[in-house]
């Protein structure tokens, strides 16, 4: 049998995960980066956090935000 893949954002729901980990939801990097979700949309509104706005939702790349992760933009303190 084939895998299938959930697109639709109730079976995403349901199955608890992003379609193939290419993006993030908003909880999703909220939970992975062990912040509040309103300090995670906080965040991403101002900047800090790389993501994309599309339609009322936002998605984070996860190549991005593990790039983002990876940089050292405080030099270390």
């Amino acid at each position: 049998m084939h895998n299938v893949v959930a697109l639709d954002p109730i079976a995403r729901r349901r199955t608890g995960s992003s379609a193939g980990g290419d993006v993030l939801s908003v909880a999703e990097t909220a939970r992975l980066l062990g912040l509040s979700v309103n300090t995670t949309y906080a965040y991403l509104a101002d900047g800090t956090i790389p993501g994309r706005r599309v339609g009322r939702r936002w998605i984070i790349p996860r190549a991005r935000l593990d790039a983002w992760l990876a940089s050292d933009p405080d030099g270390g303190r």
